[in-house]
């Protein structure tokens, strides 16, 4: 869908309806979500959201569900000591393309940590639970590529705005559709919203290798844990 045919809708989570789900078996969120393995990173649109209360017995789980069609997608990477580093995202090589070595064109090879905007969609489907509490809700968005479901508790979405039809950039918390991270793409939108959750450290630094590459603007990092880093602190 074209970024030009997307329209902004500012409704504040704290305003959506709750969807309650009373379940007759354990809820089990590292299971459910596949919060094992490095994780991936996406950018997306936001096309909307969904609010949701899992009730077990006398417990009670709350969630957010971002609703998002998926543009891009790449395996996250870490080192030896388990630090965040910049995933093979490809590159461009010149080909001869004439006799006389004279004529060259630019050719785009694939990162080995590419993922298909497809395949990514199947990664993220990680439990047929998860399709039944969503009861259907994607299946509005026949307008949009690559449709899936990024979740995460509600509480660490607080004061946070994300308006449907912004884009984003976000960190999934092991192989599956949970949330870690988030920080918005859109330089027209009057705040940008970055967030990352309290189970992480922070922005990563492979978030200004990415915008190097691929938007223009610095981004500013916010989480729960940090304060806010500086645009000037991520220039060489």
């Amino acid at each position: 869908m074209s970024r030009a045919h997307m329209l902004y809708d500012d409704t504040k989570m704290s305003a959506l309806p709750v969807k309650i789900t009373r379940l007759q078996t354990a809820w089990e969120p590292n299971t459910i979500f596949k919060m094992s393995g490095t994780g991936y990173i996406i950018e997306a649109n936001i096309l909307g959201k969904s609010k949701h209360q899992i009730v077990e017995s006398s417990k009670k789980f709350h969630y957010i569900c971002l609703h998002i069609s998926i543009l891009k997608s790449f395996k996250r990477k870490f080192d030896s000591n388990g630090e965040e580093i910049e995933p093979d995202l490809g590159d461009k090589k010149k080909v001869n393309t004439g006799y006389l070595m004279s004529s060259y064109k630019d050719v785009s090879k694939e990162g080995e940590d590419v993922i298909k905007p497809a395949e990514m969609k199947k990664l993220l489907y990680t439990s047929k639970d998860l399709e039944n509490i969503l009861d259907g809700k994607l299946q509005a968005y026949n307008h949009a590529n690559y449709v899936s479901a990024i979740w995460c508790e509600e509480k660490s979405l607080e004061g946070v705005e994300l308006p449907n039809g912004s884009k984003v950039r976000l960190r999934t918390k092991g192989n599956g559709c949970y949330l870690e991270s988030i920080i918005c793409l859109d330089e027209e939108l009057t705040t940008k919203q970055n967030f990352t959750t309290h189970d992480s450290v922070g922005g990563s630094w492979t978030d200004k290798v990415l915008n190097t590459k691929d938007t223009k603007g610095a981004q500013s990092h916010l989480s729960q844990e940090s304060e806010a880093v500086d645009d000037d602190e991520w220039d060489d």
